[in-house]
């Protein structure tokens, strides 16, 4: 039965009704078969007489005590014959007689044959053929019991109809029309079948428009039925899930566009309002000592540097999540532009009391890059590391090739980053001051770096803690590039 199912929802619709068309006229054709074979058991089970039609040649009759055979069944049936003469005179009787007569007058033959209901005995006549019969016999008229006598063996014995009439008996008016209606109830059931096996799909994909119309983005189709509207429901699906992820990714950008500006507002208060005020009170000459107000314009000269590195990484950010900007992208070696970021870095390192290890393949390591942007990605994570990390602390470089990326990690066995900022460690203005200790950043950094990586087709991840390859790492790295261009 599954796999009945399984073919019935891979074909097409067009397909399945032909089916199902030469399936019903056969169905159809077997019933009524079997209806006619019915009918016609029936017809001979309420007949009087045999299946054979009762003879009515005269000259069959007069050699009927040669075989005996219809004399038998007309005798058997209480039925007989009589053989009239010109003027309706009987000359001969053929059977046993159950009343006895002379002869008729044209009236009383003419109401006999009319057989009227409650008349007694059925009469049908025909001339005699020939001269096959003597006693100048011009008539032969035929009599059983009424009683004897069926709808379905007046039918069989009608030897006397005229002309080819029309077999109009109750019976076979009934079987007629019987067989007429069935084949209605069939082709009423078949378009019934037709229409719900076609509605059943369409109320189901009306009830998903409907939920979907209603603001439910979560409403999917689950359609049974044959392959185009398999394909609609498919179809639903995908749109409904495209629309969902969009609306869920609007939301998402519209709540961080809106911490973005809450904490660029925070951002940007504190260092005005300092040099707001100590800008006030130099200009109100409220500071008579000259060093404390060369300080005072050192801060000040301080806080709007800050601004500005601030205001362009905001610039920055917010050009690169444009889809129209792009990178000049094209096949460098990583191996000499990472060498080249540690060797303009290694100063910091040094003053900064860091031992430093680096696995740097002597080969040329080739990837799709922007020089500078790499750089400075390279540039950002290791200058964090220095930033919020005490002396002593060990950090690894390492560059390795795989076979369809090329994979920087850059570690540390620092102070780690608290568990609650990994997760959003690059959204915009995330710092990791609370745990790392020290001045911190604009927090836009690891934001800026992510963005410059996805444009360049690559990515960076943070790995959880004491994942790394050795012992006592507590925060790595993974930048990944990709060795070809990516569609």
């Amino acid at each position: 039965m599954k796999r009945l199912r399984w073919i019935k929802r891979k074909r097409r619709l067009q397909t399945s009704l032909v089916f199902d068309f030469i399936a019903v006229n056969i169905a159809l054709f077997f019933i009524l078969i079997t209806y006619l074979v019915l009918a016609i058991v029936d017809a001979f089970s309420h007949s009087t007489f045999s299946s054979e039609s009762v003879r009515l040649d005269t000259a069959f009759y007069e050699n009927a005590a040669k075989s005996g055979k219809d004399l038998q069944r007309l005798e058997k049936s209480g039925g007989w014959l009589e053989l009239l003469s010109e003027d309706r005179r009987i000359v001969r009787i053929v059977g046993q007689p159950g009343e006895v007569r002379q002869g008729y007058t044209a009236t009383e033959l003419l109401r006999a044959l009319s057989n009227a209901e409650g008349q007694r005995y059925y009469y049908a006549i025909a001339p005699v053929s020939g001269n096959d019969v003597k006693d100048s016999a011009r008539y032969l008229l035929f009599k059983a019991p009424m009683e004897r006598v069926s709808a379905d063996a007046y039918l069989q014995t009608e030897p006397f109809a005229q002309n080819g009439e029309a077999d109009t008996s109750p019976r076979s008016q009934i079987y007629f029309y019987g067989a007429v209606g069935l084949i209605l109830l069939v082709i009423v059931l078949y378009s019934y079948w037709v229409a719900r096996r076609i509605r059943k799909p369409l109320n189901a994909i009306a009830r998903g428009l409907g939920r979907m119309t209603a603001g439910d983005l979560g409403a999917r189709l689950e359609i049974r039925a044959e392959r185009e509207f398999r394909q609609i429901g498919d179809a639903f699906n995908y749109m409904a899930s495209e629309l969902e992820r969009t609306t869920r990714e609007k939301k998402q950008l519209e709540e961080s566009r809106q911490r973005l500006i809450v904490d660029l507002s925070h951002d940007l208060q504190t260092p005005i309002t300092s040099i707001r005020g100590y800008s006030q009170a130099l200009l109100e000459g409220r500071i008579s000592d000259k060093e404390t107000g060369r300080r005072y314009v050192e801060y000040i000269y301080r806080k709007s540097g800050q601004l500005t590195v601030l205001v362009r990484s905001m610039l920055e950010l917010f050009k690169l999540d444009s889809p129209d900007y792009r990178l000049k992208l094209v096949r460098e070696d990583v191996a000499d532009v990472l060498r080249e970021t540690v060797a303009d870095m290694y100063e910091d390192v040094e003053r900064n009391g860091f031992g430093l290890r680096t696995e740097i393949p002597d080969r040329a390591v080739y990837a799709v890059i922007e020089r500078e942007a790499l750089h400075r990605v390279l540039a950002n994570l290791i200058g964090n590391a220095l930033k919020y990390n005490p002396p002593g602390t060990e950090l690894r470089i390492e560059l390795r090739e795989e076979a369809d990326v090329v994979r920087i990690e850059i570690a540390d066995t620092g102070v780690g980053i608290a568990p609650d900022l990994r997760n959003r460690i690059f959204d915009p203005f995330v710092r990791g001051d609370e745990s790392r200790g020290g001045e911190g950043g604009t927090g836009l950094g690891l934001s800026i770096a992510e963005r410059l990586l996805q444009k360049m087709g690559g990515s960076i991840k943070l790995l959880p803690e004491g994942e790394g390859r050795e012992i006592g790492v507590t925060t790595t790295f993974v930048v990944s590039l990709a060795k070809t261009p990516r569609a």
